[in-house]
């Protein structure tokens, strides 16, 4: 299964990963629902935008100014097949300078 579209994406998502390592998360949700998640999400905060070069077809970035939205979906794809949707997304939330 192909996870990121090029190597660069990849390269560009890990290293983000691993930027943000030494902190602690503002969130860490497994949303039953992560495209409903999503749209939530997006209500609340309208500005954020997707971060095409970090983001692949499973694990994606999303930004604004005040938080940083990591979405990693692979495990959940992985497992799609057996059927019981027992693998959900997991979703976390780093917010940029002390922002609420």
């Amino acid at each position: 299964m192909q996870t990121f579209p090029s190597l660069d994406h990849f390269i560009e998502c890990d290293a983000l990963l691993h930027d943000l390592g030494h902190q602690r998360p503002a969130a860490l949700e497994t949303p039953p629902d992560a495209n409903a998640y999503l749209e939530g999400l997006r209500e609340r905060h309208p500005q954020l935008r997707r971060m095409t070069a970090l983001s692949g077809f499973c694990v994606e970035w999303w930004g604004d100014d005040h938080r940083l939205v990591y979405f990693n979906g692979l495990d959940a794809q992985l497992w799609a097949g057996n059927g019981d949707g027992s693998v959900p997304t997991v979703v976390r939330t780093w917010l940029i300078d002390g922002s609420t």
